[in-house]
């Protein structure tokens, strides 16, 4: 079986090595990049981790919501009772967040789109519960807007691409730019291809009955730099319409503003506007595990990480 994680050996000074003989000795560090799927079990069959699938058009504001989260923790913003206790893709973290901060010499913040394909697709950060004493791991996606578009109407390509990562999905972040809502065929199209994807999501039976759907209107400073109330009336009349058409969600489908990192910051929509609010709802501490799964017949232990997602 392949190596579960990449690791890259590094030589030990001469003088600090234990060996005898003088060869030269190396110990396994671990990369920090992004993660496939099938790299998570070291992490979730040691701790319980929740996983997180984030989509949403191209330029939305995915990785820029997963690395806005992972601010929170570097800047003492974190929801109580959790801190930072480290993260198996912090080189991933680190070059995603080189392109939010000033010393990325920008005139103005911006982010490296995804890689469309690419294999390693996860990033994880590690919390401590004060109050337990437990572990946690979140794990999110990170994919491009046309790996979700590939499969709209598409239940089959949607049960092939995205199976995996849905099964083990804890909750669902759909994200719609907020610079599409402002024109209304801008945004009436936004809001119907994010309709028809839940709706293939759903066919496919990919979206687990109990698992919430955050519906997440991103860059909401430039709505409210529009200083419009009907516009501001349309947005809010937004999680009705998905509901209109997905009835099955109108029960576990909750609505945000987002503003991770508004074009200028105020007191009213500082950086990180509402990031903290969606984390603690991702956060909120379930009843029962959300998935359960019958454990078919394995050679192989590697497949039992989704057991012990919560």
């Amino acid at each position: 079986m392949a190596e579960i994680m990449e690791r890259e050996a590094l030589p030990i000074p001469e003088a600090y090595s234990e060996n005898a003989t003088g060869a030269e000795t190396t110990f396994p560090l671990a990369l920090g990049r992004a993660l496939p799927l099938d790299d998570l079990y070291p992490i979730t069959a040691q701790e319980f981790s929740r996983f997180f699938a984030i989509i949403g058009d191209t330029g939305s504001g995915k990785t820029t919501l997963i690395t806005s989260i992972y601010h929170l923790f570097l800047d003492g913003k974190s929801p109580a009772p959790f801190l930072f206790a480290g993260s198996e893709t912090l080189w991933a973290l680190e070059e995603r967040a080189f392109y939010l901060r000033v010393a990325s010499y920008r005139s103005d913040a911006s982010m490296e789109r995804t890689q469309r394909g690419i294999e390693e697709n996860v990033l994880h950060l590690r919390l401590k519960n004060q109050d337990t004493k437990r572990m946690l791991n979140l794990l999110f996606s990170d994919l491009q807007g046309e790996d979700f578009d590939s499969v709209i109407a598409d239940v089959d390509a949607a049960k092939e691409t995205f199976s995996a990562l849905f099964a083990a999905a804890r909750h669902i972040v759909v994200l719609l730019d907020g610079a599409k809502l402002l024109g209304s065929t801008s945004r009436f199209a936004t809001i119907q291809r994010a309709a028809h994807l839940l709706h293939t999501l759903l066919d496919a039976g990919l979206l687990n009955e109990r698992s919430r759907v955050f519906l997440t209107v991103s860059k909401y400073d430039i709505i409210l730099e529009q200083n419009d109330p009907k516009l501001a009336a349309r947005i809010e009349r937004i999680p009705g319409i998905i509901t209109s058409q997905l009835p099955d969600l109108e029960n576990r489908l909750e609505f945000f503003h987002l503003a991770a990192m508004p074009a200028v910051a105020t007191e009213e929509v500082p950086v990180g506007y509402n990031v903290s609010a969606l984390l603690n709802a991702l956060l909120e501490t379930p009843q029962q595990p959300i998935i359960q799964y019958e454990t078919p017949p394995m050679r192989s232990q590697c497949n039992l990480w989704k057991g012990r997602i919560i």
